[in-house]
């Protein structure tokens, strides 16, 4: 078969080149009715236009050798009675006067027609032919099944006809109740909390009521809200990692919580006509709820598991499966946390008082002497830090790790010797070179951590969380409905915290803002700068309970939580050589490289004193044993993680009242000498510090913002972690200040980041370069350890966090001077 051309005389261009035959106005049209039956053939065969025309094009130049243009072939097309749209289908063919689909419409205010004719029986054709008759706008049809599909998400088919309500991970629409904020039930003032109410009062009255028992399916209802919840989540993923330690089967869901998910017919029949009585229904439904929560989430877990291993390479799950969170500290714990810190208050500002009486002229001041005289007696009643401290290493010393043998340590040579008494001049010349260098570094690595985001821990740890997550989101479906301007409180859906070991009573018994379940306030200050007490401590009821509940952590010490504990501890002896990874940022990230190398300090440190100033090695080799057992429990091997505080501090105390008294007996140190052993004995004890940080900061998953940001509802780990603190402290936490700490509902970036409130620590993290000099150099600007405030963003709040952060530092004004006048602890025990 040949073709037949139309041969006309076409002028050359100027430039001498022929024109192009095949487009343009030179094109030659091409005559495709000898080959209409196979193109027909082809048409018919080809998925979409692109496709079509493409495969008709390929026939013609192969077994025609014809060129020919898509406007061509379509024209053929058009004559011959074939019309296809670009996707799969033919195209409907688009009014004159309607408005081109090149941007979706939003059909909230077309809400009310929509949902009529969809109780109609239209299907989204229809439904997009009456829309075009009475708005004069044509809209796509995947556009009304998506709002639908988010308007109508009830498992029975119902509609509903009130727009307020939406899909449980979704946004609420612009124009839903503008007038309401969104956000956190907990923190809403009192009247936007009752407006919040009433709103949801109305709309619940103004539907139809047609069941004959509304309450049938609440569990069902309930139970799949909880499963997306991403608290309930993380409960269920803890409780894998340490059964029987995390979930609670006698707690409640938050009355805040229950306000903004979709039961059908509240307030509408007599059973359920006030909160009171939805509330009452709902907690007789509890326990089944929890079962059916767990049965389902734990089942998803164990399923996305072994659908990962099936799909990953070996090893990929490794690092989420060895962690061991930390259970939530028990109230006697908490109590007893709280006195011994204001035993250190005391402790350190006797000490800062001494050193001050010290240096006036006592002969001319006789009531200065007097009172130095009194400070320096040792009291004969035991301390808290004394009594707790000398039990909790009697019971670690029982243990078979404590036979553990630390390895030895390279031995200290004349310069490294020479090296911390450099002058201070020639230490800030290197201090500013090497962050000179620091920053170079950085500028050469590619991959930035986000400012405030600590990326340091494996990203392995936290896959359980992420992949149930995602396991939940397919198989809940479709979303139970919630109020589209309610928000999930900061605590999550249950009352409080999982709950202590032992039967405890959990030190947490309020929500964020110190209301109880019937909504009246009763919280008080549960953390005070308490006087430490008087009389036999080891007496009191609190103490003994403390001491049981000890005892019952060693005794139930799993065999896998004994594995880990004899790791750690082997792993920490063994430690006689440094092995770091310099960071290129701008400050180190919480990860197993600063830990391990902040061990490797504190030996060194150690080592130096225990040199310079002749020290017994018995008494060093006990006090670096001790810490080892009590920093190791910290990071792993027992539940327990907050207790192991007070003898931290209380071994640290011990060791510097020896070097004191060994300094009288002595009497040879000069002033200067005596200064340098002060900055490198709070060196040892900063680094102690910013080891036991370390510790329970990486018993915890580390988040990355970024995916919080992109996920369908993102949380303000701002606000959740800034309410969780406000509960348990309201004042700021300078001593001298008694001004209370702004409510949460005005809480914001900015004002987090020095705008009204700035978060300080204790000690100082930078330390002391010069007193660690002969052992690095490369720790950069972060220095010891991260600033606290990397955890707001890329951690779940916890109580054992909790805790620890209100024992190293704490929350100030900013205006006013409170930060800048609470000065850092610089005395030593």
């Amino acid at each position: 078969m040949s073709s037949q051309h139309i041969h006309f005389e076409i002028p050359r261009h100027n430039n001498g080149h022929r024109p192009n035959y095949h487009r343009g106005r030179y094109a030659v049209p091409q005559d495709l009715t000898p080959f209409k039956d196979k193109i027909l053939e082809l048409a018919s065969q080809a998925a979409s236009k692109a496709e079509q025309t493409k495969e008709i094009q390929k026939y013609l130049l192969r077994d025609e050798r014809i060129r020919c243009t898509a406007v061509d072939i379509n024209s053929h097309l058009a004559e011959w009675g074939i019309t296809r749209g670009r996707r799969n289908g033919g195209r409907r063919p688009r009014l004159p006067s309607m408005a081109r689909l090149s941007c979706v419409i939003k059909l909230e205010r077309f809400q009310g027609p929509i949902l009529q004719w969809n109780r109609e029986g239209l299907d989204a054709s229809e439904i997009r032919d009456r829309f075009r008759k009475r708005f004069k706008k044509d809209v796509r049809e995947g556009n009304i099944k998506k709002n639908l599909a988010r308007w109508l998400p009830c498992p029975d088919g119902e509609v509903i006809l009130r727009g307020p309500w939406r899909a449980m991970e979704s946004l609420p629409g612009d124009n839903q109740l503008p007038e309401l904020p969104f956000l956190p039930t907990n923190v809403l003032t009192e009247d936007e909390l009752q407006s919040l109410k009433n709103a949801i009062q109305d709309v619940y009255l103004q539907e139809s009521a047609s069941q004959p028992d509304p309450t049938h399916d609440w569990p069902e209802r309930l139970a799949n809200a909880l499963c997306l919840d991403e608290t309930i989540q993380g409960i269920v993923v803890k409780e894998k990692m340490s059964p029987g330690c995390h979930w609670d089967w006698k707690r409640l869901l938050d009355p805040l919580w229950i306000l903004g998910i979709y039961l059908p017919g509240s307030y509408q029949y007599e059973t359920v006509n006030t909160e009171s009585k939805i509330r009452a229904v709902v907690n007789s439904f509890t326990p089944a709820i929890l079962r059916i929560t767990y049965s389902r989430l734990s089942e998803w877990l164990d399923q996305a598991i072994a659908d990962v291993l099936e799909t990953h390479e070996d090893g990929w799950l490794d690092a989420a499966l060895l962690l061991r969170p930390a259970t939530t500290p028990a109230s006697c714990i908490i109590k007893l946390l709280d006195a011994a810190y204001g035993e250190i208050n005391v402790l350190r500002l006797d000490v800062g008082l001494r050193k001050s009486l010290r240096r006036l002229p006592l002969n001319n001041l006789p009531g200065c002497e007097d009172l130095l005289r009194c400070l320096e007696e040792e009291s004969d009643e035991p301390s808290i830090l004394d009594s707790f401290t000398a039990d909790v290493t009697k019971r670690l010393e029982r243990l078979e790790q404590a036979r553990i043998v630390l390895a030895d340590l390279p031995p200290l040579t004349e310069a490294d010797m020479a090296a911390v008494t450099t002058e201070r001049e020639t230490n800030a010349k290197y201090q500013k070179t090497s962050r000179q260098k620091d920053q170079e570094d950085q500028g050469d690595q590619e991959d930035q951590a986000e400012p405030g985001y600590d990326n340091g821990q494996s990203a392995g740890v936290g896959r359980l969380y992420t992949i149930l997550c995602r396991y939940a989101r397919k198989r809940v479906k479709p979303q139970p409905l919630a109020f589209c301007k309610w928000n999930c409180p900061t605590s999550g859906p249950l009352i409080g915290h999982p709950p202590a070991r032992f039967d405890e009573a959990d030190w947490d018994l309020v929500d964020g803002l110190g209301r109880d379940e019937t909504g009246e306030n009763v919280a008080e200050e549960m953390y005070l700068d308490q006087e430490p007490q008087r009389g036999p401590v080891n007496e009191t009821r609190n103490y003994k309970k403390c001491i049981q509940y000890l005892e019952l952590v060693l005794a139930t010490q799993q065999p896998e939580e004994k594995e880990d504990y004899e790791t750690i501890v082997s792993r920490m002896a063994a430690c006689n050589s440094r092995n770091f990874q310099k960071h290129h940022t701008t400050a180190a990230p919480w990860s197993t490289n600063l830990r391990d190398d902040d061990w490797w300090h504190f030996r060194r440190l150690l080592q130096m004193l225990s040199k310079r100033y002749a020290l017994e090695d018995e008494v060093c080799a006990a006090f670096e044993r001790r810490m080892m057992m009590v920093l190791a429990a910290m990071e792993g091997g027992f539940t327990e993680a907050v207790l192991w505080l007070i003898p931290l501090e209380g071994l640290s105390k011990h060791f510097s009242w020896y070097i004191s008294m060994r300094n009288k007996t002595t009497g040879s140190l000069t002033e200067p000498e005596l200064a340098l052993q002060q900055e490198l004995l709070r060196e040892l004890l900063t680094f102690s510090h910013g080891l036991a940080l370390q510790n329970l900061t990486l018993r915890f998953h580390a988040k990355d913002p970024r995916a919080n940001e992109s996920s369908p509802l993102p949380k303000n780990m701002l606000l959740v972690w800034y309410t969780m603190i406000y509960q348990a402290k309201q004042t700021c936490h300078l001593r001298s200040c008694h001004r209370p700490l702004p409510h949460p509902r005005q809480i914001t970036e900015t004002t987090m980041r020095g705008a009204m409130l700035s978060v300080g620590l204790n000690d100082t993290r930078s330390g002391s370069s010069r007193s660690r000099s002969f052992i690095s150099n490369d720790r950069g600007i972060g220095g010891i350890f991260p600033c606290l405030y990397t955890w707001f963003r890329g951690r779940d709040p916890h109580p054992a966090l909790l805790r620890a952060y209100l024992w190293f530092g704490g929350i100030f004004h900013s205006r006013g001077g409170c930060k800048a006048r609470r000065g850092k602890w610089r005395e030593n025990y």
